[in-house]
């Protein structure tokens, strides 16, 4: 899958609806090229964010401090305007880390909402405007491909409101990230439960693909806790997660041939 990297000059104004509507992916973040944390605004010190070799990758990965808080776009009065509804989060989350991810969104009427995932949660808790959701990692210590559905986690949270784009993402608390992207298409096999090693090479992006026999579980956001809760947000709790879903770690194969990585489809 070819991807559209999201310039350095985004983090000045308001990108994404117009330029990045038809792309197959959008990368927010890359363990590729240089100065990748150009779009986003880091704090919590200067060794808050790291960029460091990860040897289970076998290549490189941003070490996140328990203090650190990163943030795109760099000015929170712009607006990304993503209309990939699918996010992609390459993390790993050690035993006693807690990682919290928020996302700014806006719905097919121009209201908009927040949604917040953190490993920090047992349980989803609703309100009008913004929502809380467990952020359940499948494994500890463990690459993850963790797709986030956002045209599902959208109407579950706010009383059937439409995903129309992504406008913001925050992430604060300790964790390894490799790279951030929006899909446009559905990780179909993934959907239906099939994390082997074909499906994650056909989904991820050129760009995000990792190297031949690194060892990495893909898993799909677990929504359990709103089902069926979709008409509380009046403020207080939904509910608790089930299972955390997901799969044994897959043996990756390597990425197909013929796609241009980091371009538009």
């Amino acid at each position: 899958m070819a991807a559209s990297p999201l310039p350095a000059a985004s983090a000045l104004g308001v990108v994404g609806a117009g330029i990045y509507a038809g792309s197959a992916s959008v990368e927010l973040l890359s363990p590729s090229g240089s100065n990748q944390l150009a779009a986003w605004r880091t704090s919590g010190g200067p060794k808050a964010v790291t960029k460091a070799y990860d040897a289970a990758l076998r290549g490189y990965a941003f070490a996140t401090a328990p203090g650190a808080r990163m943030s795109c776009p760099v000015e929170e009065k712009h607006a990304l305007g993503i209309v990939q509804p699918f996010l992609l989060l390459q993390m790993c989350l050690g035993q006693a880390q807690a990682l919290t991810i928020e996302l700014a969104v806006s719905d097919a009427g121009g209201t908009r909402r927040r949604l917040v995932l953190s490993s920090a949660f047992v349980e989803a808790k609703l309100t009008p405007l913004h929502v809380q959701v467990p952020l359940c990692p499948a494994a500890r210590d463990t690459w993850l491909s963790l797709v986030v559905p956002l045209a599902a986690l959208v109407p579950l949270s706010f009383r059937g409101a439409e995903f129309s784009s992504l406008d913001g993402i925050a992430i604060a608390g300790a964790g390894r990230l490799r790279g951030i992207a929006l899909l446009r298409d559905p990780p179909a096999d993934l959907l239906l439960g099939d994390t082997g090693p074909a499906s994650l090479t056909a989904w991820l992006p050129r760009g995000l693909q990792h190297p031949p026999g690194v060892a990495v579980l893909p898993q799909l956001l677990d929504l359990s806790c709103l089902a069926g809760a979709s008409g509380s947000n009046s403020g207080g709790s939904a509910g608790s997660c089930g299972g955390p879903g997901g799969g044994a770690p897959a043996r990756n194969t390597p990425p197909r041939a013929g796609l241009s990585p980091r371009q538009s489809n």
